[in-house]
């Protein structure tokens, strides 16, 4: 189609054209500020991280505020969307001048903590409204403000306006990071590119941000990144003339995991054939055919489960099997044996009873009836399966009861082989921005005989920074070399609702001793009590000091994969007293925050847990390698006041009993066991049978039709 306009003015229309597709198509994405929350350059916005959002940040902003640029001006946060409408941030900024032949240095280092809160909205199209605080709490406060801030976008163009309300800096004459009223403009010109300009009390910013597309690899993480130019300080005659300094983010949605297993589609081409009418001649046959049991087993073995065995109970299906593939999520592998039991079982099949296997040891089982289940593959639609599926802290079924198709239960590894980092770290000392001890952990499994196994676990040092050398101020924190754990474990259930394992043997290197792990499920469904002791017959090394720890707590489920626990405790360091913690899980990632207090000494803390290999790991044979789906790694500062306001590093001070290997990481998928999880894990499940079984059970040409 040709333009009839002058030739300046279609040019200057074709290009306005295109902008406008471009943000059109443009998917806008959160900013990360310089001060650790949502937002432009420097300021915040009304924005929050949505539910499960993991965000992390790095640039070298210095605020004029702190007087005249240092040599050394970094800033590092981390944020995670806790819950609709708030978000985490735990922020590191470090501006400071070295100094020649000392390991003290000059200037601010300060670890805080950032909360923002978007209130809901009542209405379609009214601003969005949020209220946050920097720096919650510290012995050295120099970024501690609250503020109330307004966004609102208009197309292209989002505006913001607040005030804050500040702290006056320590030792910072009276100045104050972030006072004031600030205001923001975001123009977004292109797909990837905004144009931010803002004005922060005394002080004003300019911007350009770009954001990639989600990239797949990376959990559909955006990366975003941004420079800007900064103006002086009007009121702080110390402060160096304007500065240029960069931000770079990643930002990965973990919460949006649940969302993708439900908007799943997959490949016409794996999509099972249509289920016929149901004969009525079938509901004559009194089980499922030997042939399709047989099926099934060998369909499971080839996806890498172990213990396989598959049986009947009449028109009922029953599958053991145990999963150490699959490591991410238990619910993968739950979705492969619902799937395949559920295709391959024959038109005689009713219902599929799934019982997971540990050690030989049969824990919980999940039933749902075939024909659902059948109709919730090809569809979609999990309603029928919801009402269907049933979860048991045990086999429902007479053990005698089952007609097995195979005299016993299918291969599995004998020796299974774990490597894992552990990685100790100070962060923000007067000695040192981050100082580590990296060690790899090697974690050797012996299987033994129904819940009896060997525990072996060594430790290989593999690098640290000066100060955590034997000698250096912090050489406690390194990990010692050679043989940590050598322990005979034995789990067993004290009927259908309690489990545990008692392990006996060398801790800690030097100390012989016994430690219990114990779970007891409570008479209501959502919540359950846990136990954990050790004694030794002398004080070990390393972090762990006291012969004697243990633990009492309840926890309790608030949602599907939502906990909170409530315990008291004999610390490692011989301290007493109480601990609260809040656990979520966003798809294969868990975050907690917890508060403990071993006598009269407190400390509050994040910790991140997340996996350390494929979701499909590598296929069992005699032996098993791999890495752990369970990676826990903490950060937790003292809390002080005006009484104690040293944040001093206590190594080992106030820390729970850790289990080299605990009841949560090899039994219970990390804790998430119960009908509500696995009932809120079934998009995930047929996902994972698309994924990985689709093509293999079309492949033995049985399909029910």
């Amino acid at each position: 189609m040709r333009c009839l306009l002058p030739a300046k003015i279609c040019r200057a229309a074709l290009a306005l054209s295109t902008l406008t597709s471009a943000v059109a198509l443009a998917q806008p994405v959160l900013g990360i500020t310089t001060q650790g929350n949502t937002g432009g350059l420097v300021v915040p916005s009304a924005d929050v991280l949505s539910v499960g959002s993991l965000a992390l940040s790095y640039g070298n902003y210095q605020d004029p505020a702190l007087g005249a640029l240092r040599p050394v001006h970094q800033n590092a946060s981390l944020g995670i969307g806790l819950l609709p409408g708030l978000e985490f941030f735990g922020r590191f900024a470090e501006y400071t001048w070295p100094t020649p032949g000392s390991i003290i240095v000059r200037g601010t280092r300060d670890i805080s903590a950032n909360l923002k809160y978007q209130l809901p909205l009542f209405a379609p199209g009214l601003p969005k409204i949020a209220l946050g605080v920097n720096d919650i709490s510290g012995g050295a406060v120099f970024f501690q403000s609250a503020y109330a801030v307004a966004t609102q976008e208009y197309g292209p163009l989002g505006l913001t306006l607040g005030y804050a309300k500040g702290k006056s800096i320590l030792g910072g004459g009276g100045n104050m990071v972030f006072d004031g009223a600030f205001g923001a403009l975001n123009f977004r010109f292109a797909e990837h590119w905004s144009a931010l300009a803002e004005l922060q009390s005394s002080q004003r910013h300019l911007g350009l941000r770009w954001m990639s597309n989600a990239i797949p690899a990376l959990a559909y993480a955006r990366v975003v990144a941004q420079a800007q130019r900064d103006s002086d300080s009007f009121n702080n005659p110390g402060a160096q003339g304007g500065a240029n300094s960069f931000n770079l983010s990643l930002i990965m949605p973990f919460g949006n995991k649940e969302v993708r297993d439900q908007r799943y589609q997959p490949a016409e081409a794996l999509i099972m054939p249509a289920v016929a009418a149901p004969d009525p001649a079938a509901a004559a046959l009194a089980a499922p055919r030997a042939g399709a049991l047989d099926a099934i087993a060998a369909q499971l073995i080839d996806l890498g489960l172990e213990r396989v065995r598959v049986g009947a109970v009449g028109t009922a299906v029953v599958i053991e099997y145990e999963n150490h593939r699959y490591a991410h999520n238990d619910a993968d592998a739950l979705g492969l044996v619902l799937g395949v039991g559920a295709e391959l079982a024959g038109p005689g099949a009713t219902r599929i009873h799934a019982v997971a296997v540990e050690n030989a040891l049969p824990l919980y089982e999940t039933a749902v009836d075939v024909a659902e289940y059948r109709q919730f593959l090809r569809t979609g639609l999990g309603a029928a399966v919801s009402d269907s599926l049933r979860w048991s802290a045990a086999p429902t079924y007479a053990a005698g009861a089952v007609q097995w198709a195979q005299a016993r239960p299918g291969p599995a590894a004998r020796v299974r082989v774990t490597l894992r980092p552990e990685l100790r770290t100070t962060i923000g000392t007067e000695f040192g921005a981050l100082d580590h001890a990296l060690a790899a952990n090697l974690q050797v499994v012996v299987s033994l005989w129904a819940g009896g196994q060997v525990l072996a676990t060594g430790m290989a040092p593999l690098g640290n920074s000066p100060n955590m050398d034997e000698n250096g101020l912090f050489g406690v924190f390194k990990p010692r070399s050679g043989l940590k754990t050598l322990a005979l474990q034995q789990t067993v259930k004290l009927g259908d609702q309690w489990l545990n394992r008692v392990s006996v043997g060398r801790f800690q290197y030097e100390a012989n001793g016994a430690e219990i792990d114990s779970v007891l499920q409570a008479p209501w469904a959502d919540g359950e009590w846990r136990a954990r002791a050790a004694w030794y017959d002398r004080i070990p090394g390393a972090l762990v000091w006291a012969d004697r720890a243990s633990s009492v707590s309840y926890r309790h489920a608030l949602a599907p994969a939502t906990f909170v626990e409530m315990g008291a405790h004999q610390f490692t360091d011989g301290t007493r007293g109480p601990s609260v913690e809040w656990t979520r899980w966003y798809g294969d990632v868990g975050v907690q925050l917890f508060y403990r207090k071993g006598g009269s000494v407190r400390f509050a803390g994040f910790e991140l847990t997340f996996p350390l290999t494929p979701r499909q790991g590598m296929k069992p044979g005699a032996g098993f390698f791999g890495g752990t789906g369970h990676h826990p790694q903490a950060i937790r500062t003292r809390l002080t006041d005006a009484a104690s306001p040293g944040n001093y590093i206590t190594p080992g001070g106030v820390s729970p009993l850790r289990l080299e290997l605990g009841l949560d990481e090899t039994h219970r998928n990390a804790g998430r066991v119960s009908q509500a999880y696995w009932l809120s894990q079934i998009n995930r499940m047929r996902e994972a049978f698309y994924t990985y079984a689709a093509s293999g059970v079309l492949a033995q040409g049985a399909v029910n039709r």
